[in-house]
């Protein structure tokens, strides 16, 4: 009945979204490509940053575990770590994203990878043995990482052994 009588009337028209209109009205015209992405100027890391990342790095080489910029977790360590006084480390403007953090990860790989290439320079030609010996070597290593405690105990960028050694003024307590 009510399609019947609407059809008498002649009221056909469509119904509007009220908020579109309000938009046009109050003269809200966003500039064309504001939903684009906008780029960044690089910024080179501070020293600070860089030293943050150094140590985390050089935990993950002397540890075995690897930080893991990929899960963020670095990140997220990063804007809670604290100085010694409980001073917060970085300010929000210093903070990394996980891409930036993989990026110095990878570049400090390559500079470890190259520095052992050029220390490299075998001067007799005796390479078998050469290979040998890295294969025993790497193996004991390995066997021995698979058997002892892992250390250093760290927390953030601090090693746990060191602080105790330091206040207990004496190394035969640690773990080493």
């Amino acid at each position: 009945m009510v399609y019947t009588e609407k059809l008498q009337e002649g009221s056909s028209a469509q119904p509007f979204i009220v908020g579109s209109i309000l938009s046009e009205q109050s003269g809200e015209v966003q500039p064309q490509g504001w939903a684009l992405r906008s780029t960044k100027k690089a910024t080179r890391f501070n020293a600070e940053q860089k030293g943050y990342l150094d140590e985390k790095f050089k935990i993950g080489e002397q540890s075995g575990h690897k930080a893991d910029p990929a899960h963020s977790l670095v990140t997220k360590d990063m804007r809670h770590a604290r100085q010694e006084d409980g001073n917060c480390r970085f300010t929000v403007d210093e903070f990394l994203t996980p891409q930036q953090i993989k990026s110095y990860f990878s570049r400090a790989a390559a500079k470890l990878r190259q520095r052992g290439r050029e220390d490299e320079d075998p001067d007799d030609c005796d390479f078998q043995a050469i290979e040998e010996q890295e294969a025993y070597s790497s193996t004991c290593v390995h066997v021995i990482d698979e058997c002892q405690l892992i250390h250093p105990i760290t927390y953030d960028t601090f090693n746990l052994c060191v602080q105790h050694v330091n206040s207990l003024g004496s190394a035969s307590l640690c773990c080493a």
